[in-house]
């Protein structure tokens, strides 16, 4: 591998999930250097094999964790693979659980330990760490039976959410009164556990980090541009800083000794002008590629930390950012838009999009037959 140049190779081994996050991936390793991407996927139908970035993509229908951990350790064996970056949840924890099935461990990605991972995507766990450690978080309960329903003690209207998995908002919702949640229990707590924490009155900010040893190396913080309650994920939000926030996140970091990269959701309390902590995805998130675009390539530096180079913080420029799908929305109230070249190239992904675009045709195609 030539370091001055930056040339090295990344195996991405979990690209079935949600594959435009996974694209979104690609696009920030291949803006800097000349990184070779290696994709595997368990779904034939598969959209990142049709990215230029991509220089080699591995299907197999896997059927087992073991199988999964073989085959990556085969790619690696075979292509001399630089790096292994799991990017979704689910891709980390299998690596976490199986880490003595992997021959080289050395070249996994920074990632924490599977206690603090387990702390971190189950919201349970986490609740009870941050109360444990005094970290701002709104008043939570776990639903263990139907008999808790009957004796919780926070005041409606109610947050209720999976206590795993369920990304992208799915499965989460606002309880008004006893019949919703009594509803929502029946309906969910067949399939997973539930959480239900108090409804803050105020605002969502996404927050990112890419951290080692629990030391913050990176990371930005955006805002919705217009806050509802549909608890999607965003489509154009602001890049800000908030020196607060930024001391919760650094002590929440800290103590749960956090490696790798994460997506914190907190939500602004209007009542008392404070942040509290919702919840913790422990993988890379929806929008990565705006990051890049507000000067921090969160893959990319992920990549060179875990590669030992000494990563130089830079501020994310504070803009307003709509993806594809808010670029569409503005430019139907303004179509004059599309004429605004720095607009266009500074605030929104369209020239990630044109520089690539069959992946995107390949998926508006599958989604109409």
């Amino acid at each position: 591998m030539n370091k001055t140049k930056l040339n090295f190779s990344v195996l991405i081994p979990d690209s079935e999930s949600d594959t435009t996050l996974a694209l979104q991936v690609v696009y920030c390793l291949s803006a800097i250097g000349k990184v070779k991407v290696y994709v595997m996927s368990s779904e034939k139908k598969n959209i990142l094999k049709y990215s230029k970035h991509v220089n080699y993509f591995f299907y197999n229908a896997f059927s087992s964790e073991l199988e999964w951990i073989e085959y990556i350790n085969k790619v690696v064996r075979t292509h001399d693979i630089d790096l292994i970056m799991p990017i979704y949840e689910y891709g980390g924890h299998r690596i976490l659980k199986n880490l003595n099935k992997v021959e080289q461990k050395n070249k996994l990605c920074v990632l924490p330990k599977l206690e603090d991972f387990n702390n971190a995507r189950n919201k349970g766990l986490l609740y009870e760490f941050m109360t444990q450690h005094s970290i701002p978080c709104p008043l939570s309960k776990v639903l263990k039976s139907r008999a808790d329903l009957n004796t919780l003690s926070i005041d409606y209207p109610l947050i209720a959410k999976p206590v795993e998995g369920y990304a992208g908002g799915r499965g989460i919702k606002v309880l008004n009164n006893h019949n919703d949640l009594l509803q929502y229990y029946d309906r969910m707590s067949t399939k997973t556990q539930i959480i239900v924490q108090n409804y803050i009155k105020g605002y969502d900010i996404s927050c990112n980090v890419l951290c080692n040893n629990g030391r913050i190396l990176a990371y930005t913080l955006q805002k919705a541009n217009n806050q509802n309650d549909n608890l999607s994920p965003l489509i154009s939000f602001k890049f800000f800083d908030n020196l607060q926030l930024y001391e919760i996140l650094k002590s929440l970091m800290q103590k749960l000794n956090w490696s790798g990269l994460a997506n914190i959701d907190v939500r602004f309390d209007e009542k008392d002008n404070s942040f509290k902590v919702l919840e913790i995805n422990p993988r890379c998130w929806f929008n990565i590629d705006a990051s890049a675009i507000a000067n921090v390539n969160f893959p990319f530096l992920y990549a060179l930390k875990s590669l030992n180079f000494e990563i130089v913080p830079s501020k994310a420029n504070t803009f307003q950012y709509y993806n594809l799908k808010g670029l569409f929305k503005k430019i139907l109230k303004n179509p004059l838009i599309v004429f605004n070249y720095n607009f266009l190239k500074k605030q929104t992904p369209l020239f990630f999009a044109l520089g690539d675009p069959l992946p995107l045709i390949y998926k508006f195609y599958w989604r109409k037959s």
